[in-house]
Formats: C-alpha cells, sequence, structure tokens
C-alpha cells in the first residue's frame, strides 16, 4: 500500500461504470473501467475512454459492489490521466485515470476505508495461510 497522498491506497480490481460532466452539465456515458487502486481519497483505474482530462468531472458507480460500502454514485475529479504503454487484450488503448473524491461525505470515506481495510486483512490472512 501507498501513502503519499493521505491515505493509504489498496491494490485490487473492481469493475467500474462511470459517466462524464460536460461543460454543460450534461451527461456522457457511461463508459467502463476497472479500478486498480481505491483510498479514502481517490481512485486509480484503468478505461479505454480517452476523453478525461485534468479537471474533467465524472460520476463513478462500482460494479457488483453492494453490502461493501461502495454503494451509489462517487462524484470525481480527475487529477491526471495517461495512456498506457501496453495494449490490452482487445488491441485498444487503455488510459490509467487518477481521480479525487470530491464533496464526499465522511459517513461515505469511513466505509471506504473500512472497506479497504477488510480487504487488506482479508489478503494477509491468506497470504499467512498460504
Amino acid at each position: 500500500m501507498d501513502n503519499r497522498r493521505g491515505f493509504l491506497r489498496f491494490p485490487l480490481i473492481l469493475s467500474l461504470e462511470f459517466n462524464i460532466i460536460n461543460k454543460k452539465n450534461q451527461m456522457l456515458g457511461p463508459y467502463s473501467g476497472k479500478a486498480v487502486n481505491l483510498s479514502g481519497g481517490g481512485l486509480l483505474f484503468s478505461t479505454p475512454c480517452p476523453l478525461l482530462r485534468h479537471g474533467t468531472l465524472i460520476i463513478i458507480r462500482f460494479l457488483n459492489e453492494e453490502g461493501n460500502g461502495l454503494e451509489g454514485d462517487f462524484l470525481a475529479r480527475v487529477i491526471r490521466s495517461k495512456k498506457q504503454a501496453a495494449k490490452q487484450e482487445n488491441h485498444l488503448p487503455h488510459y490509467l485515470v487518477a481521480v479525487e473524491f470530491k464533496f464526499i461525505k465522511e459517513s461515505r470515506r469511513s466505509a471506504i476505508l473500512a472497506y479497504v481495510n477488510r480487504r487488506n486483512l482479508k489478503r494477509k490472512k491468506t497470504a499467512t495461510s498460504a
């Protein structure tokens, strides 16, 4: 885990979808993505969508994570987006996108941190029993 930005980042893979909020406050999407890491402050994800530039607002929804504290929509702002050098299995370029959560209630941030801690403990238990 990495703690350079105030929150522990937990490496994981979670399916997600997101919508882009354009300058006219219209929603574009949904687009697909895969979370690469998650923290109480934001996440890093991979997507084939090339439209994400610094400052872009998006709404993220984690898929198949009901009951884990990750339900509902998360408003986020793109911090950076970088085209990955390696192509994915479908031979299309993918982008690594870092976002920070915006206007997140502390109860939702706490739910994310609890989820990250549960996943971390589960990973440690699996590693020590192997």
